[in-house]
């Protein structure tokens, strides 16, 4: 099952400050859903996307930095900009010797 997050202010504070949207794929057919509790707050939403920016991260995600500079750099020199929030898809699990994430952001053409 694919895992994803989205940190949409990675960019305006310290990891540890940052705050998670996770997203749990779910069929088309379903349009509501029913918590058992009411924290953290659960509904249904489409993520939307176009033209997105990814890389692999091998390696622990308080490794990640690096990685993500080097994204950002890559987007620049495209020719692009960041348009949305950080995404992370964890291809593997968080207790694995060597996890896989791809970090991936939304972008658009420089003005």
């Amino acid at each position: 099952m694919r895992r994803l997050a989205r940190w949409p202010n990675a960019h305006l504070a310290p990891k540890e400050e940052w705050t998670g949207i996770w997203g749990i794929p779910i069929p088309d057919s379903v349009t509501t859903l029913t918590p058992k509790i009411l924290e953290p707050e659960v509904r249904v939403e489409q993520w939307e996307y176009g033209t997105v920016a990814q890389i692999l991260h091998l390696g622990p995600y308080n490794e990640e930095t690096a990685t993500v500079e080097r994204l950002h750099q890559f987007v620049a020199e495209s020719g692009y900009e960041v348009a949305g929030p950080h995404e992370e898809e964890y291809l593997t699990r968080p207790n694995v010797k060597a996890p896989k994430t791809l970090i991936r952001y939304v972008v658009r053409k420089r003005q």
